[in-house]
């Protein structure tokens, strides 16, 4: 059976060098597949998964990575993940933690969205950045986990959010405004929030 290497979610908007991995099933044990590399998965479960790496390919391998996995759980396409926690062990080997944020994660479409106030007063500064902010954008859906008693969340690129802004977002058919005011969890190139109420 041939399997094709998962590409990130947002080819590459979210992470600009994201993990690409998949699991092969070789009998009793899970391998996951990093690049041309095999990864004897330790321990599984529906929160995560532990593997060992060799210190040379664990360079990029750090905590707070976002990582796209494809499990036998997760027919219709990869699931999302972030890297834990990484430990150096012997051998020249690393004990990496993955935990497993979703299994059906969903793209949400965004934008930032100018409130009209003061309007002569930045007239200017609007005709300049328009363009900037028009731009859309994608985040990345994060349901409640009943498990862990973890709230829904939006996952963004990092470099697109401002805090105590407005943004116009397209999920599941829907259209809000909503303005997200602080970070609940980041890495170094993402920030994740609470996902809107109106939304849900």
């Amino acid at each position: 059976m041939n399997h094709a290497p998962v590409k990130s979610l947002l080819d590459g908007n979210l992470a600009k060098r994201p993990v690409q991995t998949r699991v092969v099933n070789q009998g009793n044990t899970n391998t996951l597949m990093v690049g041309k590399e095999k990864w004897n998965i330790l321990n599984e479960s529906t929160l995560g998964l532990g593997t060992f790496v060799t210190q040379d390919s664990g360079a990029l391998i750090k905590p707070n990575r976002l990582v796209a996995i494809l499990t036998a759980r997760t027919q219709s396409g990869p699931a999302i993940g972030v890297i834990r926690n990484n430990k150096q062990m012997s051998g020249a080997k690393l004990k990496i933690g993955i935990e497993l944020l979703t299994e059906n994660p969903q793209l949400a479409i965004l934008k930032r969205f100018e409130v009209k106030k003061d309007r002569d007063v930045r007239a200017q500064h609007l005709a300049n950045d328009d363009e900037h902010i028009n731009t859309e954008f994608f985040g990345i859906h994060i349901p409640y986990l009943n498990t862990l008693n973890r709230s829904c969340s939006l996952i963004l690129p990092k470099i697109e959010f401002l805090p105590n802004t407005f943004y116009e977002i397209h999920f599941k058919n829907k259209r809000e405004i909503v303005k997200f005011d602080v970070i609940s969890e980041q890495g170094d190139d993402w920030v994740s929030v609470t996902f809107p109420e109106e939304l849900k």
